[in-house]
């Protein structure tokens, strides 16, 4: 790609930046206005904070898990319950047939496993007659908010 190539891709994003929607970076701003070096300086600081931001959600995540575990105490270490709750980062609303599939045991043993988290409070059970009933881990879903606005947030 030459440079004007890239010029008139930074121009487009600034008319129609991307998703659906999100405004326009700054260092957009500065690409067009031939300061290159600054963008990509923004750029590079922007990709770090979003990655520190990452790792500190990953530990929040494995915290969130350990203290799941703690909840169903006690419970085997090859519990049905277990397998689904080392799952949940995964499939944060999941179904009997996910949770059967993900770890190998009955449609019984799966929904008796997220039974259990639901009585913990882990998950939230919502019914439904039509496409069957599925499980909502709501803590994670706080924890990918939160993590959402930290990275939305300009840093200072």
């Amino acid at each position: 790609m030459s440079r004007r190539d890239g010029l008139e891709d930074a121009q487009f994003e600034t008319i129609h930046p991307f998703g659906d929607g999100t405004p326009t970076s700054p260092g957009l701003e500065d690409f067009k206005a031939d300061e290159v070096d600054r963008w990509v300086a923004q750029f590079a600081l922007a990709v770090e904070i979003a990655a520190k931001r990452a790792t500190g959600f990953s530990a929040d995540v494995a915290a969130l898990r350990a203290e799941w575990i703690q909840r169903t105490q006690p419970m085997r270490a090859d519990a049905t319950a277990r397998a689904i709750v080392d799952h949940l980062p995964s499939y944060p609303i999941i179904t009997a047939a996910i949770a059967e599939k993900i770890t190998g045991r009955s449609r019984v043993a799966a929904i008796n496993g997220l039974e259990r988290l639901a009585k913990a409070g882990i998950l939230t059970r919502h019914r439904n007659q039509r496409k069957g009933d599925s499980w909502e881990a709501k803590e994670l879903f706080v924890l990918l908010d939160g993590f959402e606005q930290s990275v939305l947030t300009p840093v200072a």
